[in-house]
């Protein structure tokens, strides 16, 4: 029940959220988290036998099918708690590191096959994205091992643990400067990363200041009081 509060809120985000960024991915994310509250019960080797399934239905489901998988091996991987002791598995982490790697330009390569002779893009960048997604998450995993990889990565620690704040708040940047700026269909790619980098440094230099004073981001905040219905105690550090 406490989970389907949490999804409800995060549906509410969505709501609000999809009318200002048409496609955006909390409602996604919140309407697929009720479809997956039946599987969690299940064992993982079946959850991740049905993540691959999902995967190959992307030609008739689309970004569905892609989604409901990726959910599906995030679920068998928190049953399995591969991420809980990295160390003991060292050995299949590296592994499935350097084979996602070799695997990512035969996956490119796919991909634009796929395209060409199909039009399913949807399909291509399961099989473009996945060897990629693979290898960011296990070398990123094992870099987060080393300690100094750990002070050189927290920003991305701060990013994360307010990224319902920060998702949202990236519409509102983006908007505000398109709105003064005029940037929708006149600014060149290389403009356009060079702002989404400036973003994500602002917020990750926000993030480290809001945390240094609270214990959550503000939209978590309310996240949470939807959820338990009732005030976080201590969400200031200093209170």
């Amino acid at each position: 029940m406490l989970f389907v509060r949490r999804l409800l809120v995060l549906l509410v985000f969505g709501l609000v959220h999809h009318q200002f960024q048409p496609g955006e991915a909390l409602l996604i994310y919140a309407l697929l988290g009720f479809l997956l509250l039946p599987l969690y019960r299940l064992k993982p080797g079946v959850n991740l036998s049905i993540g691959v399934l999902f995967l190959l239905s992307a030609c008739w489901l689309g970004p569905i099918g892609i989604s409901l998988g990726m959910f599906l091996f995030g679920l068998w991987a928190g049953q399995n708690k591969i991420f809980e002791d990295v160390r003991q598995h060292k050995k299949r982490w590296i592994v499935a590191m350097i084979l996602s790697l070799v695997l990512i330009p035969l996956g490119l390569w796919a991909e634009s096959r796929i395209v060409d002779a199909t039009g399913l893009v949807d399909i291509a960048m399961v099989a473009g994205g996945l060897p990629e997604d693979v290898f960011y998450v296990t070398a990123l995993t094992l870099l987060l091992e080393l300690p100094f990889m750990k002070l050189w990565l927290m920003p991305l620690n701060r990013l994360g643990r307010m990224a319902l704040t920060n998702y949202i708040m990236q519409t509102v940047l983006i908007l505000t400067l398109d709105a003064v700026l005029n940037l929708s269909g006149q600014a060149y790619y290389l403009i356009l990363a060079m702002i989404a980098i400036e973003i994500l440094v602002i917020q990750a230099i926000f993030s480290t200041l809001w945390l240094s004073r609270f214990s959550m981001g503000p939209l978590e905040w309310v996240w949470r009081i939807g959820t338990y219905g009732k005030i976080p105690p201590h969400f200031s550090k200093q209170a």
